[in-house]
């Protein structure tokens, strides 16, 4: 019996010295790029696709949104004009119609990774588009009045809001969303809605 607990104790003793000793190294972690057993590639740098302006807005191809803030304009996104592109910046056709009548016509794109707005051509007469000669990215902001850029970035094309690094889905399916946008929810406070 002595000779059993004197075993079992030697057991117990070397199953603690066994995990408590030294122990082996944690596998090094490797960076993009790094040569290892298992190397990521080179994230290849961001290209902007090329483009190709859509025909010009019809009434009956609009999709109104209301944008969040207070406006007195309605804002329509052209859903025929609606892509989402290799680069996967999501562009349309932008028309804001004021309260006395006046049209703003504008082909725009969202980047949803950077909260990047740029405006590649705007509709001057209305029946034809006229490029910007040197097209910028800008960064969307949350407005007070006119939010429309935020409102569509957040609510209706990128996946979890801006600065989430994608689209919500296909043109097909973010034309959907505009057409039917979720209800708000009113256990939650508006400005979250």
């Amino acid at each position: 019996m002595r000779g059993l607990v004197f075993l079992v104790a030697a057991c117990i003793l070397a199953g603690t010295v066994g995990c408590g000793g030294t122990r082996g190294e944690a596998p090094k972690a490797y960076r993009r790029g790094e040569s290892g057993p298992n190397p990521m590639p080179e994230e290849a740098p961001w290209k902007e696709a090329d483009i190709t302006l859509p025909p010009y807005p019809r009434d009956q191809d609009l999709i109104l949104f209301e944008p969040r803030g207070q406006t007195t304009n309605r804002f329509y996104v052209d859903g025929s004009s609606l892509t989402v592109d290799p680069d996967r910046v999501i562009r349309f056709s932008l028309v804001i119609r004021s309260a006395e009548g006046a049209r703003t016509v504008s082909y725009s794109g969202v980047n949803c990774k950077t909260a990047g707005w740029k405006d590649y051509a705007f509709g001057p007469d209305g029946d034809r588009w006229e490029r910007v000669a040197d097209p910028q990215w800008r960064e969307i902001r949350d407005q007070q009045m006119n939010n429309h850029q935020y409102t569509l970035a957040s609510e209706f094309f990128c996946y979890g809001g801006i600065f989430s690094g994608g689209p919500t889905g296909d043109a097909k399916s973010i034309v959907r969303h505009l057409k039917h946008p979720p209800t708000p929810d009113a256990r939650v406070p508006a400005r979250y809605n």
